[in-house]
């Protein structure tokens, strides 16, 4: 990506003076500020120790600082340019218990990207990361729906299908994966690589090898423009990791290597063009493993309920920064199931996030949606938008 030029209309907007501008080459600026404007961790939050969708490399709300934006005009418009094109998303289809507060709703995300384009910009989303329940993925439109939405164009899309995405995962179930979704997706022309992760617990490593086999051989996602992204066996990648064995509200005992510990294993098959090679599309196999292969444990309880535990530790958390905010002159402004803001913490202190799940909001499993897209009443994303309208008016105009 180049950067635009811009006429100088006002004094000083060249900003010859500063280094950044008489010094430093045009392609290292725009290196620094690439750098300066992506995706990090959020430094003063994390997510709840027992939050399902706490995992591998998120672990925090993920911010982009754009202070950087403020130093002086010119600057301003650069990084705006180097902003709208290099965008990152994570979307959620799950539903509301099991993924973070103030996640992306898709339907901002669409309102968001409108707006961008009637002021003028140009957004182009880098990497778009989905995490999908099977259920949902299998039965709707959903992930569809996504990549229809106006102006996303997405390069790079990864869609996990974590441990607790597939069906019947509380009882132990053996994996599977019902391959129809995948011929009824169809790709934007920007996209450029998909990467798709199936991810379950160590045991059940084997099973997993077996499903990517199948997907290797059998699975192709097709662009609009025809052409086929097939699985390149070269860049496929496994890792293991280690989570905590409490899931929101529930301890798996079940499934524990270790005290509080769960074991995973985690497979990527990375989908790439074929090309200008002419090939028949293969028709996609389901995911499905022998009887043989599937093991289940059997456990009299395979989990115990620890909201209580989480409930108390949440109360003494508040108690004691409430009682320390009293020591500096005032109250730190709490509540169960809040979103601590960046104000409320102290320098180099990390605050965890409350046990949201604790606190449901039922209210939009009684409203019919208005707009079905995005998984409707599962995912409940069209009442919360209706919510965030009646509170920006502005937004509607």
């Amino acid at each position: 990506m180049s950067l635009y030029y811009c006429e100088v209309t006002q004094s000083g907007y060249e900003q010859g003076q500063s280094p950044l501008y008489s010094a430093l080459p045009a392609e290292l600026r725009l290196a620094v500020l690439r750098y300066c404007l992506s995706v990090c961790d959020h430094p003063t939050i994390q997510f709840n120790r027992d939050s399902v969708w706490r995992r591998l490399d998120y672990y925090r709300p993920q911010i982009v600082h754009t202070s950087i934006l403020r130093t002086c005009r010119r600057l301003h418009d650069e990084g705006l340019r180097v902003l709208d094109q290099n965008l990152d998303h994570t979307i959620f289809f799950t539903a509301p218990p099991e993924r973070p507060p103030q996640c992306t709703n898709p339907f901002d995300l669409e309102r968001r990207l409108q707006d961008l384009v009637r002021q003028g910009r140009r957004p182009s989303v880098q990497n778009l990361q989905v995490f999908a329940n099977l259920a949902l993925l299998e039965t709707t439109q959903n992930l569809q729906d996504l990549l229809d939405i106006e102006h996303l164009h997405p390069r790079n899309v990864t869609l996990t299908i974590r441990h607790v995405d597939f069906r019947d995962w509380e009882h132990d179930a053996p994996l599977a994966i019902n391959s129809a979704w995948v011929l009824q997706t169809t790709l934007p022309d920007s996209v450029r690589s998909v990467v798709v992760q199936i991810e379950s617990l160590g045991r059940k490593a084997a099973q997993l090898d077996h499903l990517a086999k199948i997907a290797t051989r059998s699975w192709t996602f097709q662009r609009q423009d025809g052409s086929l992204l097939a699985v390149d066996p070269t860049r496929t990648t496994t890792q293991r990791w280690h989570g905590r064995s409490t899931l929101n509200d529930r301890k798996w005992v079940r499934d524990e290597t270790a005290p509080d510990q769960l074991s995973y294993h985690l497979i990527s098959l990375h989908f790439t063009p074929l090309g200008d090679q002419i090939v028949t599309r293969p028709q996609p196999e389901d995911l499905t493993v022998s009887a043989e292969m599937a093991k289940p444990l059997l456990f009299q309880s395979p989990s115990i309920r620890v909201a209580d535990q989480q409930f108390h530790r949440m109360l003494t958390r508040h108690t004691n920064a409430i009682f320390a905010g009293s020591q500096h002159g005032g109250f730190l402004n709490m509540c169960p199931g809040s979103w601590p803001g960046d104000a409320d913490g102290h320098p180099g202190s990390v605050d965890e996030m409350d046990p949201t799940w604790l606190f449901p909001k039922l209210d939009w499993l009684l409203k019919e949606p208005e707009d079905p897209r995005f998984g409707g009443r599962v995912t409940g994303y069209y009442h919360q938008d209706r919510v965030q309208r009646s509170r920006c008016p502005s937004i509607n105009g």
